[in-house]
């Protein structure tokens, strides 16, 4: 059996449980601040599982746990093979025998001759510029669906062949990831320099482009549509030129706290990291604040933030500067 160290096991135990089972194609619902995960088996249809981040609890059988158990449960994975899974570490894959649910064919939804609803929410609703649009829109990275005129996001390989989708609604809070999407990769631009910009999604990566003025083609930007770092981490795999990495991902408890874990595992790699906060929640907050409209507020993380101020007068850290990179 292949040993894992503590940190391994609490990194694969710490992936979210939502976007792990919503990337492989499995119905969540959702229920107050969790999800309960809808699935079928020889006696039926069961909602019995509640999953909240990355803990899972079946009311049914009164048992529950984290990440790497919920694939040992219900995948049939054993434990090499869970951490396997979670850990994307082909070499050990290849190891390990199980059987899981065949992956659903990722294909895009069909796409609405018009673009009308396009612009109508990222333009005028999101106050974003409409030179920046056009620019994905005429790549094919954003397109309005035909069936229910949600805007698509698409994620590509570095030759263009598309590989993950996320649709969102023009009308309301609705989003999803498209049945089958690969999320190693993400909605992007590969630049030619040395600077990766990553976002929560592609929105703010939209609001950046268009506080910053400008779509500096030589830059790389990211949505992870969503916290986890699967598709950083194939992106900087495939792009070996980026040296520079600006963490721009939300303004509150969460995002900081996946600053630090992103922090820690990319120093290690010997990239320089710098965190680029919005003034507000996120960077599409700040924008319509420009556009005179009343944004979500930035939620600081009060202990890290005094636990930062005593790390840095003791020993200091080095690239873990926080700032805002517009003019106030």
């Amino acid at each position: 059996m292949s040993k894992f160290t503590k940190e391994q096991i609490e990194q694969a135990n710490n992936i979210s449980l939502e976007e792990y089972l919503m990337c492989h194609g499995e119905e969540l619902k959702q229920s107050g601040n969790e999800f309960r995960w809808i699935y079928h088996d020889s006696q039926g249809k069961h909602d019995s599982v509640c999953i909240k981040n990355n803990r899972w609890y079946d009311h049914k059988n009164q048992k529950g746990g984290y990440t790497i158990s919920f694939l040992e449960e219900f995948y049939g994975l054993d434990f090499k093979g869970a951490m396997a899974e979670l850990l994307d570490n082909t070499a050990l894959q290849m190891e390990v025998s199980y059987h899981t649910k065949p992956k659903p064919e990722f294909i895009l939804p069909e796409k609405s001759k018009y673009n009308q609803k396009v612009y109508e929410y990222l333009v005028g609703k999101r106050y974003i510029r409409q030179e920046f649009v056009d620019f994905f829109v005429s790549k094919g990275k954003i397109y309005q669906g035909f069936q229910f005129n949600n805007i698509v996001f698409v994620g590509t390989k570095p030759n263009g062949i598309p590989q993950s989708a996320s649709a969102k609604s023009p009308y309301n809070s609705f989003r999803s990831t498209v049945k089958g999407s690969d999320m190693n990769y993400g909605f992007c631009h590969r630049g030619t320099n040395e600077h990766l910009y990553v976002f929560e999604s592609a929105v703010d990566m939209l609001s950046f482009m268009t506080l910053q003025k400008d779509l500096e083609k030589g830059n790389s930007y990211l949505s992870l549509d969503g916290l986890s770092p699967k598709a950083m981490l194939r992106f900087l795999e495939e792009q070996n030129n980026i040296k520079h990495i600006h963490i721009c991902i939300d303004h509150d408890v969460a995002g900081i706290e996946t600053y630090d874990k992103f922090y820690d595992m990319l120093s290690e790699k010997g990239y320089t990291i710098n965190r680029l906060l919005s003034k507000n929640k996120d960077w599409n907050e700040d924008l319509k604040e420009l556009h005179g409209e009343i944004p979500k507020s930035a939620v600081p993380h009060t202990k890290i933030e005094q636990y930062k101020i005593v790390a840095e007068k003791m020993i200091g850290r080095v690239g873990q500067g926080y700032y805002y990179p517009f003019p106030l």
